[in-house]
């Protein structure tokens, strides 16, 4: 048997993967990229909303605009499509939530408002 014949099929479905990968990327990104994150300017709770339940587990991570990791952790959309976050310890001003899931990510803005 030639080297060629066995070859070509491995191509095609290391190709085949390649393309799988890319579009649960892609649907990651879709996912994630429909969080909502409300209400902005916040007090004390922030809360995430996702429409679709989902199975996996999101990743987050706020962090404030000098890049300092304030609160990090995961949510779960799988029984609800809504879940919070206390933020009443922070500081007042801008920060930036990381959502993570898989290899995708999206990055929302909330302002901390202090009473």
């Amino acid at each position: 048997m030639k080297k060629t014949a066995f070859f070509i099929p491995l191509v095609f479905f290391f190709i085949f993967l390649s393309c799988k990968e890319e579009e649960v990327m892609q649907d990651a990104e879709a996912i994630i990229s429909e969080i909502k994150v409300y209400p902005n300017p916040a007090t004390e709770v922030i809360y995430f909303k996702l429409e679709n339940r989902l199975e996996e587990a999101i990743r987050f991570e706020i962090t404030d605009v000098s890049g300092k990791t304030e609160l990090s952790g995961q949510v779960s959309f799988k029984n609800s499509e809504e879940q919070s976050i206390e933020i009443g310890h922070l500081k007042g001003g801008l920060y930036l939530i990381y959502f993570k899931l898989d290899n995708a990510e999206t990055v929302k803005r909330i302002i901390k408002d202090d009473l």
